[in-house]
């Protein structure tokens, strides 16, 4: 028995499908189904009923994965225990942007985030924020290891590569007559102007821009810094955002509306990088991003996990 052969029979139970776990672990079908056929060779029992909508734990089966869950954790725990000693004594550090504008209570977010990657990677880790074109610049100037940004990056020179997905929510002024409603559709978002926002750099897809494409009948008008309290407060103006907590804070008196379930296309959050400088370091830095990720979609709302390099 060997760690691949754990983590391929837990990747299969956590889809329910041998083909979505192969997806999500990036090897074939074929390599997933032989190591789960040797595991339960080895172990002298099936782990899985397999049928032509997919695959479930047998009672065996969901015994053996409650502790192959154990068994993963404290794997990646000595993996992450190895890395974080080498970083250690090499004194590395790492320097993130967070590609957004200011927001109440940013400072507490990028510290918690700098922590995380810290405590995990054992190298000096600082995060700052890092908006539009200038935050590319200084990603690309140097000053900058890596990007945090909200919607995929679409450049030849950057490698982007998605750690977790957020539903989408509309942003308004806590008085706004949608601001009651439980979810928003589209259409209801109809009468009002959608902030097309500039603060953006234009190799990020932004929320808008998705939006834009999936429904032509939506206003947009170009909404910069300075002006989204006119825009929200003056004209009943409407911002897509993602329906997390931290984003609420990011204006006093607003309010964070999920778009309605037919109406959702959930949003990356992703890591970029430039091509150029990959290192071990920014690939440990995903997986750690990766890992957080799948703890909180496990946990709370409006959050799944990611992986995969979009550009």
């Amino acid at each position: 028995m060997n760690i691949k052969q754990v983590k391929y029979f837990v990747g299969a139970v956590d889809k329910g499908s041998l083909s979505a776990a192969a997806k999500d672990l990036y090897v074939t079908v074929q390599a997933i189904s032989k190591a789960i056929a040797n595991l339960e060779t080895e172990l002298g029992g099936d782990l899985l009923e397999r049928g032509c909508r997919g695959v479930k734990p047998t009672e065996y089966g969901m015994a053996f994965y409650q502790r192959a869950l154990d068994a993963i954790t404290c794997f990646d725990e000595l993996e992450v225990f190895s890395q974080t000693y080498r970083s250690r004594e090499a004194g590395e550090s790492l320097c993130l942007g967070l590609n957004t504008p200011p927001f109440n209570g940013n400072e507490q977010l990028r510290e918690s985030v700098a922590q995380l990657v810290e405590s995990q990677m054992g190298c000096r880790t600082s995060m700052e924020l890092a908006m539009g074109e200038r935050g590319f610049a200084n990603l690309r100037g140097g000053a900058l290891d890596a990007l945090i940004t909200l919607g995929s990056y679409r450049h030849p020179d950057v490698r982007c590569e998605t750690v977790g997905m957020l539903a989408p929510a509309a942003m308004m002024r806590k008085s706004h007559p949608l601001a009651k409603q439980h979810t928003v559709s589209l259409a209801d978002l109809e009468p009002y102007i959608v902030a097309d926002p500039t603060w953006f750099s234009d190799s990020n897809r932004t929320i808008a821009s998705l939006y834009r494409e999936r429904s032509p009948r939506l206003a947009f008008a170009s909404v910069d810094l300075e002006n989204i309290t006119d825009h929200m407060f003056n004209r009943d103006g409407i911002i897509l955002t993602t329906g997390i907590e931290v984003m609420a804070k990011m204006h006093l008196d607003t309010a964070i509306i999920p778009l309605a379930p037919d109406d959702t296309m959930l949003v990356p959050v992703c890591l970029v990088s430039m091509e150029k400088r990959i290192s071990p370091m920014l690939t440990r830095l995903y997986q750690v991003l990766l890992g957080a990720f799948l703890v909180i979609s496990r946990g709370k709302g409006p959050m799944q996990a990611g992986g995969g390099c979009d550009a």
